[in-house]
């Protein structure tokens, strides 16, 4: 696809932003095979062996180059202090607001989205301007990752949009994440669903991000996220 939107939820502590920062960093740097089309992440599933390959490998199967999306060009912009971000923009919903060309092959990643785009600013300016800009993903190629506590608390608009949430619950060490993935409108599945929280069925797809300490120190565990009308005062 050309965009995506995912929405990692859970309370305090479920591990919400770590599975948002390792899931960017995979889609970043996993190697791909052009030839082949496809991602060889370093697992495909729990029960899998663990890929010994990287960019600038040969591809296992028909031996061609190996690259990753940070090669072809992708770059990252995040609201919070993520290490391999090429820009961090801590008023992340005025930057969007300008529809900046800057947001081209991107990887665009907000923590607590509710302090962004609130639901009770449902009809401010800014909510409106990020929920179109949102809404046109695809013709930017931006695949766009958010994290919320409760995201009925986030602008409808913006949650309107998501095509896959994940309901996140850490282990108690936080070494790794349970991750129940739900599809939001279909996409994948064909299932028919509609974007509701929270679901009333079973997970689409159970994940597990496993040895979840390798990413702790991509990213600020203690940065506060200030709202929109925190920047706008300044």
């Amino acid at each position: 696809m050309d965009s995506t939107v995912a929405g990692f939820f859970g309370r305090r502590g479920a591990g919400k932003t770590l599975s948002m920062t390792a899931f960017a960093f995979s889609f970043l740097y996993s190697p791909i095979c052009l030839k082949c089309n496809v991602s060889m992440r370093i697992r495909q599933d729990r029960g899998t062996a663990v890929r010994e390959v990287k960019p600038g490998d040969d591809c296992p199967e028909c031996e061609s180059t190996l690259v990753c999306n940070r090669q072809l060009g992708w770059s990252c912009v995040a609201n919070y202090g993520v290490k391999f971000a090429d820009r961090y923009e801590a008023n992340l919903a005025d930057y969007i607001s300008n529809f900046p060309e800057q947001i081209k092959k991107t990887v665009l990643l907000v923590d607590e989205q509710a302090a962004v785009t609130h639901s009770y600013r449902a009809m401010s300016s800014l909510n409106m301007l990020f929920a179109l800009f949102v809404e046109q993903l695809r013709k930017r190629q931006v695949h766009f990752m958010y994290t919320s506590q409760n995201p009925n608390r986030v602008d409808r608009n913006v949650f309107w949009q998501t095509d896959v949430a994940f309901a996140c619950n850490s282990s108690a060490k936080g070494h790794s994440v349970k991750l129940e993935a739900y599809d939001q409108w279909g996409g994948w599945l064909d299932n028919y669903s509609q974007a509701t929280w929270p679901p009333d069925r079973d997970p689409d797809r159970t994940l597990y991000l496993g040895r979840a300490d390798r990413f702790w120190g991509m990213y600020d565990t203690e940065e506060i996220v200030l709202p929109t009308e925190w920047s706008k005062q300044k």
